[in-house]
């Protein structure tokens, strides 16, 4: 029996494999990292960002008119994030954690005790399809004997998607308001 704990940084997921693998874990260690029955693995903030609106619609691309506003989408289609650092897409590590989900018995989702937490898991999980047992943990220090507590508390994850929600709604309204004040503030400058 396996299971896949996904961490929201590396450094969590390191701190987390140290505390419940059994193995001795560096600061540098690779991740994936197994060990007692669980792989421990890592996103990188944020895998997915929503699409630009002329991929979800051409008339919706440049140049913007008023007439095809306002843009508004229920269910925002997601792609491969960019690193904003690097450059680098961060479709390898959404590829590595979709192998990983086909060798587990469940996950267990382990975001940052947040909205944005919840979300990082449940959206990768969403995109890649995954309906198999979901859990929580609430890890909220890198001590040892506090994360393997923490493990002993583990919730459904399902109690949990409110949280990731709102986050959801929060990036849908910044985007929605992002593509629809850009244009309608051009407008305005050149009525001006």
């Amino acid at each position: 029996m396996s299971k896949l704990v996904i961490a929201e940084k590396p450094m969590l997921a390191r701190d987390i494999a140290r505390a419940i693998t059994g193995k001795e874990v560096s600061e540098s260690a690779r991740l994936p990292i197994s060990g007692n029955g669980y792989t421990v693995c890592a996103c990188a903030g944020h895998l997915l960002e929503l699409v630009e609106p002329d991929a979800i619609d051409p008339k919706w691309g440049m140049p913007w008119s008023l007439d095809v506003l306002p843009i508004e989408v229920h269910d925002w289609p997601k792609e491969p994030a960019v690193d904003k650092k690097t450059g680098e897409s961060k479709k390898p590590l959404i590829d590595q954690i979709a192998g990983l989900l086909k060798t587990c018995d469940s996950v267990i989702a382990a975001g940052d005790p947040d909205d944005e937490g919840q979300l990082i898991v449940d959206e990768l999980l969403d995109y890649l399809g995954y309906a198999g047992k979901v859990e929580r943990v609430y890890v909220n220090d890198n001590i040892e004997k506090n994360i393997v507590k923490a493990f002993d508390k583990l919730v459904p994850n399902d109690s949990c998607r409110g949280a990731g929600n709102a986050a959801y709604a929060r990036q849908m309204a910044d985007m929605c308001f992002g593509v629809n004040e850009r244009e309608h503030g051009k407008r305005g400058r050149r009525n001006a």
